[in-house]
């Protein structure tokens, strides 16, 4: 046979049949294939499980920080506390309760929170990557002041603005910016922003004359103390576009829609309770007067703000039990929208309470002092802007008042990780 016959038939000669070597050879591999998917199932489940674990550690820190603010140190009912949330936190996550322990840092400023929870693995039996249980830490400190102002836009500028010749003080308690902008407070012309301390996450804008103290930057930002209270409900309308005109009125706690208008020098006395504005404003103007103890006003709906203008005389504080304990006004958080919160009057002498305006602008353009009668005032707001020539007064008087502070202001100030 020719040579190049013969290279030929090499070259189309078919392979042996190793089909046989191939089942062997998957057979011996698929255990080892299986073993090692299920471990990177387990890792997997195992690292979710660390997350839930850190969530209810972070959690429970916090509660813990809160009750030591409030209560001191009871260590019993801190860990109380602090336990009940990390369960409640890990076991909505579909998961078995963990193993806690909470004890008061060494210096009384804080708590920390050590969870453990055994891993649920699904092929553990067959090879163990990923470890028997979890663990996970947290420790979160009071920040060991009084707060009264929590200014809660977190990007913008002017979050906190002073112009012309207001003055915003807060001597015996601390004011603080969430924005991280280079501008988050602004005090421009011969506006004087005072306070024991000032904090911007951000910046600020302004003369060092126009603070007292230099505010402090970069300062971590403070979570909405109030951000998971339940909301009051709006009911029934009681009555719709109510105005009071020339006469003297008392009115009752209920819902009343499309708001309340007190103008042309009436004279209104409110019964203690929550006052819902649904769909309208709480207007007080041209001379009128509104005075209430322990009364509260929930803002919800389109337009739902307020306005005292017009040499209205107000003298308003918050309930003292109750849902809005503590809360004088308080704006529904899915209010869209800028609401404006105004006060331009020289006579709201007494605003005894918190204002918790998370989606609103509270603007004070006065020509006196506003709030200066109150024991103490709390603010809680999207942003805040004083103009004109008021003096804002926030005291920090808390003994001389049965209405109570709520959690995160005042001298149960506020609380965050510290790791």
């Amino acid at each position: 046979m020719p040579k190049h016959f013969s290279r030929l038939s090499k070259a189309f000669r078919f392979p042996a049949d190793r089909s046989g070597n191939v089942a062997v050879v998957f057979g011996v591999a698929a255990p080892v294939l299986i073993a090692l998917g299920g471990a990177v199932i387990d890792y997997s489940l195992a690292r979710g499980q660390h997350s839930a674990l850190q969530a209810a550690a972070d959690a429970a820190a916090i509660a813990g920080a809160r009750e030591l603010a409030m209560a001191g140190v009871d260590r019993n009912r801190i860990s109380q506390v602090a336990t009940a949330a990390a369960i409640a936190n890990f076991a909505g996550s579909g998961r078995d309760a963990p193993t806690v322990l909470a004890t008061v840092t060494s210096d009384s400023s804080g708590v920390r929170v050590d969870l453990a929870a055994p891993v649920s693995a699904i092929f553990g039996e067959f090879v163990r990557v990923a470890p028997d249980e979890v663990k996970a830490t947290a420790t979160a400190k009071t920040l060991g002041e009084k707060i009264c102002v929590i200014g809660l836009e977190e990007n913008a500028s002017q979050g906190i603005r002073l112009q012309d010749t207001a003055t915003l003080s807060a001597g015996g308690c601390s004011i603080y910016a969430n924005s991280t902008n280079p501008e988050a407070i602004t005090a421009q012309d011969a506006s004087r922003l005072e306070a024991s301390t000032i904090c911007s996450s951000g910046g600020y804008r302004g003369l060092d004359a126009n603070y007292r103290p230099v505010p402090l930057t970069d300062c971590p930002q403070i979570d909405d103390p109030f951000a998971t209270l339940p909301q009051p409900a709006a009911g029934g309308c009681i009555a719709t576009g109510l105005q009071g005109q020339a006469v003297s009125t008392v009115l009752t706690p209920g819902t009343y829609c499309r708001g309340i208008e007190i103008k042309n020098g009436a004279k209104v006395t409110l019964m203690p309770g929550i006052y819902v504005m649904k769909d309208g404003p709480l207007r007080v103007e041209s001379q009128a007067e509104l005075r209430g103890e322990y009364v509260g006003f929930y803002f919800t709906g389109n337009n739902a703000v307020l306005r005292f203008t017009g040499d209205a005389v107000v003298e308003l504080g918050a309930p003292k039990t109750g849902q809005m304990a503590g809360m004088l006004f308080w704006q529904d958080r899915t209010s869209t929208g800028l609401g404006q919160f105004r006060i331009d009057t020289n006579y709201a002498n007494v605003l005894l309470g918190t204002i918790y305006l998370p989606q609103g602008r509270f603007t004070v353009d006065a020509e006196q002092s506003v709030a200066e009668e109150s024991a103490y005032t709390a603010l809680v707001v999207k942003r805040l802007e004083l103009s004109a020539g008021p003096r804002l007064v926030l005291n920090t008087d808390y003994d001389e008042t049965d209405v109570p502070v709520p959690v995160g202001v005042g001298p149960t100030g506020a609380t965050r990780l510290v790791n």
